[in-house]
Parts: structure tokens; C-alpha cells; sequence
């Protein structure tokens, strides 16, 4: 429902279960002692780094919404995407007067001033969104885009902290945070543990995981490079 504004490639720009039963035994059991004996050898198979992510807590999606103002919200978000942009643009402000809370209508309203190039409603929308719930990461993601472009790298930075305190599972906040640390920050060692948390949560086959494992291979390169000048 929400659209994600990821990254340029251009660096300067579930659970699972298993269980196992014991085999079978040498002396005779009934049912019921075999149902016992099962229940009491499960083993359950630890969650990868993956899984352990994707499975942490949505506070966003947990976020309860009237039945009424989904249906709005979904015939606004229809008009926008049939690209009846300020009949989109109405409801959605009609949301945001009957539902503040809704901050989703807020952050599509900040799409729209964005595409209209209305650089100072966008940022006022995303404010609102954020403002109306911090669990909003995709808004959250988003202002700290516009942040950073600002400048303004301290509260880019805690945004994206914010947004992966919502949902750990939210890739786009890792990879924005890393080029944060890495580029605007100068801090390469925490963009490296960053940019490797990303990779977990991306498919290897993907060109943004191929493009972030280059970026950690030039950053482990200069790290090595900086201790040997600081050493020499």
C-alpha cells in the first residue's frame, strides 16, 4: 500500500520449525507414551539472522485502523494511482481532517507535493506522518532521505534508527543508514556491520546486493589502508 523510496545504486547519491521424533524404541509402547515421548524430543531449529529480523515485531503494522477509513484510504490511494492525482489529493486530506492519526494519508500527500515539486509541503507532509506515528517507517525512511539532503545528518540519522525500531525486517532503512555512516559520517565501521545486515535481508541474486557487496569490499580496503598509514 505504502511505496518505498530505497537508494540510488550510485553510492554518492519464516520462522521455521523442524521437529524430530526419537526413533523408534526397543521396548513396546502405548500410544499414548509414543505421543509423550514425540512431544518431548522436539528440537527446534534455531532462526536465522534472516528470519530473526523479519519475525521482530511490526509496531507499524500493528497500528489499528477503522474499517471506514481503510476503505477511504484505499479508494484515495485508487484515484492516485489511476493518476486522478487532485481528486487523490482531496480525499486524502479529507483523511487526514477525519482520521489525524492516519498517517499514512500524510505521507501520500507528501508523494503528491514531491511530484509537484512542492519542496516545502513535502517536507511538511513527512513531518506529519511522522508526527501522527513513529512507527511509520516508511515515513520515517523517507524524511531522513530529505534530511540527509538537507544536511541535517544527526536527524537523518536517529530516523533511520527509528524506522528499523518499528520493523527490524525494513531493508531500505539499512542500506540509506549505511551510505549515511558511510559517506556523510565517516564512521565505515558501523556502515560495514550495516550495509552486512542488509545483505540478510536481500536476495543474493539481486543487482543492490551485488552493488552493497562491492561497497563493503572497498570499504574493508580502506579501513586496512587508513591502519596502515595511522601504523606507518
Amino acid at each position: 500500500m505504502q511505496f518505498i523510496k530505497l537508494f540510488s545504486i550510485n553510492r554518492c547519491g519464516l520462522l521455521v520449525l523442524l521437529f524430530s521424533l526419537a526413533a523408534c524404541q526397543t521396548a513396546p509402547e502405548t500410544i499414548k507414551q509414543a505421543e509423550h515421548h514425540a512431544e518431548t524430543n522436539e528440537v527446534q531449529v534455531p532462526l536465522t539472522e534472516k528470519e530473526k529480523l523479519l519475525q521482530a515485531p511490526n509496531y507499524y503494522l500493528q497500528t489499528n485502523a477503522s474499517d471506514d477509513a481503510k476503505a477511504a484510504f484505499e479508494k484515495a490511494l485508487n484515484y492516485k494511482n489511476e493518476g486522478k492525482l487532485a481528486l487523490a489529493k482531496q480525499h486524502f486530506t479529507n483523511l487526514t481532517l477525519q482520521y489525524p492519526n492516519l498517517s499514512g494519508a500524510y505521507l501520500q500527500l507528501a508523494y503528491l507535493a514531491k511530484q509537484a515539486e512542492q519542496s516545502t509541503q513535502y517536507l511538511e507532509y513527512l513531518e506529519a506522518a511522522v508526527n501522527a506515528n513513529k512507527y511509520n517507517y516508511y515515513a520515517a525512511n523517507e524524511l531522513a532521505l530529505l534530511k540527509r539532503e538537507k544536511g541535517e545528518f544527526r536527524e537523518a540519522l536517529a530516523l533511520y534508527d527509528s524506522a528499523i525500531a518499528s520493523w527490524p525486517g525494513f531493508a531500505a532503512s539499512y542500506i540509506n543508514k549505511g551510505i549515511l555512516l558511510d559517506l556523510y559520517l565517516d564512521q565505515k565501521e558501523q556502515a560495514i556491520a550495516v550495509y552486512n545486515t542488509y545483505l540478510k535481508l536481500v536476495p543474493e541474486e539481486s543487482q543492490s546486493y551485488r552493488q552493497v557487496a562491492t561497497w563493503l569490499v572497498d570499504l574493508e580496503r580502506q579501513l586496512k589502508q587508513r591502519g596502515s598509514n595511522e601504523n606507518g
